[in-house]
């Protein structure tokens, strides 16, 4: 298993991007998670990994007060910006790894992650988060694809062509290598897609898991799809260094020769993957957040291997998955998850402490 390890580099320069080069989260998505929560402007959100506020601003008319978290403080700031500039004056804003989440933060009704968990020490944050959920609360977990489409055809009849994603791969590849890179290091594919089996170890029951599709075409502009490039992880302007202008100029090239007049695509949207958990019916301690230190230096990329394939999202229809819970429930019962026993005293400590 590839061991990463976070730094404040990984989306460095992505922030003033990512709004313009997003694709919004579909109404119909948002609608879901108020009917399936009730939600009816009471309680408290708090969006983990808010970015500049993708999910957060959808969602926080449905709550009283809303907390947005987000380890790059771009993010948070242009979040910041956006709540100003809307009037939106119940969301407060914090720089802050999830790790770090603290008691102080008080009791929540939802937490949510959007495209964020797996960025996260996964089995100690939702430990922290099962802590932070007030009686009847709920986790949901959000996972889509807002960067790109479906690479499907676009089922509106539109005359635009679809953005050359797999060229725009190539040549991000000859200027960054085959490995995606994440911050100072590589992004490891085993993040991803765990996270019923760490809620199911942190004491969450079976969750509910609703697919919603979007079966509509979005229109994307040049400057749009330019700007999802370097909203992503791995290929974060960044990365770039001494060559950023070079490679924007190809890149820029690269979809004028393919899009209509120079100018527009059309994309099939994705569906999004809605998964809930109730809060453990067994209140939960909170736990410590991690304090910042030191942490050793993350793996660097190498100079050329071959690029794994990133796993395809799941989509079509609401189903419902059983969790690991049978298995771990004992193991979360009886010892919080990556914190070790305590070792029992030898007689000759014993007796050592008695003098």
């Amino acid at each position: 298993m590839t061991v990463w390890q976070w730094d404040p580099s990984l989306y460095s320069g992505s922030a003033d991007y990512y709004a313009t080069g997003r694709m919004p989260y579909p109404p119909s998505a948002v609608q879901a998670i108020q009917q399936t929560l009730g939600l009816d402007g009471t309680g408290r959100l708090l969006d983990v990994g808010s970015g500049p506020g993708s999910l957060t601003f959808p969602l926080t008319r449905s709550f009283a007060e809303t907390v947005a978290v987000d380890a790059d403080a771009a993010m948070v700031e242009a979040g910041r910006a956006e709540a100003e500039s809307l009037g939106l004056h119940s969301i407060s804003w914090h720089a802050l790894r999830a790790e770090e989440l603290g008691a102080e933060l008080g009791k929540f009704r939802v937490v949510t992650f959007a495209q964020s968990f797996h960025w996260m020490e996964q089995a100690r944050v939702a430990n922290i988060v099962a802590g932070l959920l007030e009686e009847g609360g709920s986790v949901v977990h959000v996972a889509a694809s807002t960067d790109k489409g479906t690479g499907e055809t676009p089922r509106t009849a539109l005359r635009f062509p679809q953005p050359p994603w797999a060229e725009i791969r190539e040549l991000v590849t000859r200027y960054l290598g085959e490995e995606r890179r994440a911050g100072q290091g590589v992004r490891p594919l085993e993040m991803f897609d765990g996270e019923i089996e760490v809620f199911a170890a942190a004491g969450f029951g079976d969750p509910r898991i609703i697919e919603v599709p979007h079966n509509v075409a979005r229109v994307r502009t040049v400057k749009e799809v330019m700007a999802a490039v370097y909203s992503l992880s791995y290929s974060a302007p960044h990365l770039f260094g001494e060559r950023r202008d070079e490679f924007d100029h190809e890149l820029r090239e690269l979809l004028t020769s393919h899009a209509a007049s120079g100018v527009m695509f059309a994309e099939q949207v994705g569906s999004v993957r809605l998964t809930f958990w109730d809060a453990p019916a067994v209140p939960v301690a909170p736990v410590k957040p991690v304090k910042k230190a030191k942490t050793p230096a993350p793996r660097k990329a190498p100079a050329a291997r071959k690029a794994a394939t990133p796993r395809k999202a799941a989509a079509g229809k609401t189903t419902t998955r059983k969790s690991a819970a049978g298995k771990t429930a004992a193991k979360s019962a009886s010892a919080e998850p990556g914190v070790p026993a305590p070792r029992p005293k030898t007689r000759r400590a014993t007796k050592k402490a008695a003098q």
